[in-house]
């Protein structure tokens, strides 16, 4: 697992295809609406999803699970606001039921996963649809976004490809569209800043300081030499999952399971990955003083924004 975590606001998910990889996307900059890549819906259930060890900071930043549900409550809503234009719109995300990805801080750690998907995504986790589903008319996405984005401080910014629409059919569009009033709706508030950035800042920051901290860059030395003595050549434990010597389309070959084989083995022998959790664990209490105001503001962001998505979650699986 290569992607670490989720750093915009609200995060489109994809899902590739090839040796394993979770990233990211959102609006903020570009020119695209936060229109992801679509989510599995197949009802096959994977047998054992590792769960994310806990870091001092979960509470203050959104996860793969939380991006999920926020993003399932925005769609639920910018569809009902898009039907007030006159507009049917069906969500390219699929349902709120769909399992998120894991995430994978320090690479593939369960000896079943390597022995079954290698470095990739089981097939329960992969968009069987991605690209089935057209993409919205221009019109539609003008509507979604109202022709803007909004940077890290919630201030709007235009994006250039897109009309700045505040009225259509003699009705008036929400500042941001339907996809701003969304958001601003599960917020609870009439802003569109981002109080979990600071959360989310400081895990990543964490987590590239922990990759210098002198215990971990020789645990992951120890690891390397016992993935060369098992006859598997890499610097770090990040490296195998962007290996290009394995195949670019799933299924994962006989050589790319071996290698997370012994890559999971190996980081059981040299105890890294417990070692590089409680490293970065420390170092994510030492960057959390002084930020005692704001994380108290993120966390209580999350909170609220995340209650508001699961009842209204909830309320479209009683509907539908």
């Amino acid at each position: 697992m290569t992607s670490r975590r989720p750093s915009r606001p609200l995060a489109c998910l994809l899902l590739a295809v090839g040796p394993l990889s979770l990233s990211a996307c959102s609006s903020a900059g570009s020119g695209a609406p936060d229109v992801p890549a679509s989510a599995s819906t197949r009802a096959e259930a994977v047998e054992h999803v590792p769960e994310p060890l806990p870091m001092p900071l979960d509470p203050y930043r959104l996860s793969g699970a939380d991006h999920a549900e926020l993003y399932a409550a925005e769609q639920a809503l910018v569809t009902t606001c898009l039907r007030g234009f006159g507009v049917t719109y069906r969500s390219p995300a699929g349902s709120s039921s769909a399992q998120p990805p894991p995430e994978g801080p320090y690479g593939v750690t369960d000896p079943d996963w390597a022995r079954k998907y290698g470095y990739r995504l089981p097939p329960a986790l992969i968009a069987t649809d991605h690209g089935s589903r057209p993409l919205p008319d221009p019109t539609t996405v003008a509507l979604i976004t109202g022709g803007v984005t909004y940077d890290r401080n919630g201030t709007p910014q235009r994006i250039s490809d897109q009309p700045l629409l505040t009225t259509h059919h003699g009705r008036k569009v929400p500042e941001g569209g339907c996809l701003g009033e969304a958001r601003r709706t599960l917020a609870g508030r009439n802003d569109n800043r981002d109080p979990t950035r600071i959360g989310s800042a400081l895990y990543a920051q964490a987590y590239r300081d922990s990759q210098q901290d002198p215990r971990v860059t020789a645990a992951t030395a120890d690891w390397a030499a016992c993935m060369k003595q098992r006859g598997f050549t890499y610097r770090t434990p990040l490296e195998p999952a962007n290996d290009p010597s394995f195949p670019r389309n799933p299924p994962a070959d006989e050589r790319e399971r071996a290698t997370a084989v012994a890559d999971v083995a190996c980081k059981e022998k040299t105890g890294l990955v417990a070692l590089w959790h409680r490293v970065e664990s420390e170092i994510e209490r030492s960057l959390m003083r002084g930020h005692g105001t704001e994380l108290a503001a993120a966390k209580a962001d999350r909170d609220a924004r995340l209650a508001h998505a699961r009842r209204i979650n909830a309320g479209a699986k009683t509907s539908g």
